[in-house]
């Protein structure tokens, strides 16, 4: 896990603490890592639900003994409210037991107060588990986005079937212009084999899905004369080519095809 940057930008705190003392050495301790940054201080329920509300901070401190509010009740709501918020806790007598219970129920970390030492390198490993986060989701995001975008811009394609394949050369999906090119349902073609949508025009001539040639060169283009899954007899120029994730593993295949019938009719 890469460390926070504390300089990136100022850290905003919520600190529930009844104790001014105590609050004062946490402070201390806390601005160790996170130089800079501000704290707001509350030990009331409803003041501690009313900052949440506000989405105004970055990292949460709570007192596990509070005469208002324990550290376990203070835990639902910042998940009931900002479950994005790292939240940890600082405690004088926390046992093993009900820590590890807090931590099951979503605090990020504890702190023992007689052991505040340990403060800076939990609330760094705290922020750093919480920039990792936001930008996974900023990725997972974006990634949703694009696969959107993309999908409607295959969607919107007329002239080309496009169909994805798994690494075996079973379909996955196939856009609308199936229906048109290749006479048949979209739908009908997901689960079947690659090889077998079109079937050559002659009996003694073969039709590759060309799956190996794609995989070992890249791609792999092919023009014949076939016969539609409609049962229309077809001149389809296609282009076959290997998706790799990012370590070179394959996945799958993008398969493209054109219907040039009018085009080689009047070559």
């Amino acid at each position: 896990m890469a460390a926070f940057d504390p300089t990136a930008a100022a850290v905003r705190v919520l600190m529930l603490e009844d104790d001014p003392l105590d609050a004062e050495l946490t402070q201390a301790r806390v601005s160790q890592s996170l130089p800079g940054c501000t704290f707001t201080v509350v030990d009331r329920e409803q003041d501690f639900r009313d900052h949440l509300l506000r989405g105004e901070f970055d990292l949460i401190l709570a007192d596990y003994n509070l005469p208002t509010i324990s550290g376990g009740e203070a835990l639902e709501i910042a998940n009931e409210l900002a479950p994005q918020i790292p939240f940890v806790l600082i405690s004088g007598a926390l046992g093993e037991e009900r820590a590890i219970d807090l931590l099951r129920r979503g605090a990020t970390d504890y702190v023992g107060k007689q052991r505040l030492d340990k403060l800076p390198l939990v609330v760094n490993r705290a922020m750093g588990e919480m920039r990792e986060r936001r930008h996974r989701l900023a990725a997972e995001r974006a990634l949703q986005e694009s696969e959107t975008h993309f999908q409607l811009l295959i969607g919107a394609l007329k002239d080309y079937v496009v169909i994805s394949l798994d690494r075996h050369g079973i379909v996955l999906s196939c856009n609308e212009a199936a229906q048109t090119i290749l006479g048949c349902d979209p739908s009908s073609l997901v689960g079947q084999d690659a090889a077998q949508i079109l079937r050559p025009a002659n009996a003694s001539d073969h039709v590759p899905p060309g799956l190996a040639q794609a995989a070992e060169s890249g791609s792999f283009a092919d023009d014949r004369w076939v016969i539609a899954p409609g049962g229309k007899r077809i001149f389809v120029s296609s282009v076959t080519t290997a998706i790799r994730d990012r370590d070179g593993y394959l996945t799958g295949y993008s398969k493209v095809l054109r219907d040039n019938t009018q085009a080689r009719r009047t070559a």
